[in-house]
């Protein structure tokens, strides 16, 4: 993901983790209709098995922590000259298409 796209996602997380916190009962089972569980799902995390309003916080936490993580790497990233940026781009498909031969399951 592009830096703007992860920062975009932060800001999305931080607001559901907002909305979350301001819920008065964290043991509130939430269905799926639920506008906080459409939020998670515009986020793109899978949902934890106890949909709870603390479950989901919880999750949320996490991921804004992963979230962190890929936009300083991204940073870094972006401010490597361009050649470093493709030979870097290069290598990552490079691992990417050894790690799905070393694991791909035979066709039946």
């Amino acid at each position: 993901m592009q830096v703007s796209e992860l920062e975009l996602l932060d800001v999305r997380l931080h607001q559901l983790r907002d909305r979350l916190r301001s819920e008065p009962h964290g043991e509130r089972m939430l269905g799926m209709d639920d506008p906080l569980v459409k939020a998670a799902l515009a986020c793109e995390f899978m949902l934890p098995e106890q949909l709870t309003v603390r479950n989901l916080a919880d999750t949320v936490e996490r991921k804004i922590g992963n979230v962190q993580l890929l936009l300083e790497r991204a940073r870094s990233h972006e401010q490597l000259p361009e050649s470093a940026q493709i030979a870097s781009g290069q290598e990552y498909m490079a691992g990417s298409q050894e790690y799905r031969a070393e694991h791909a399951q035979p066709r039946r």
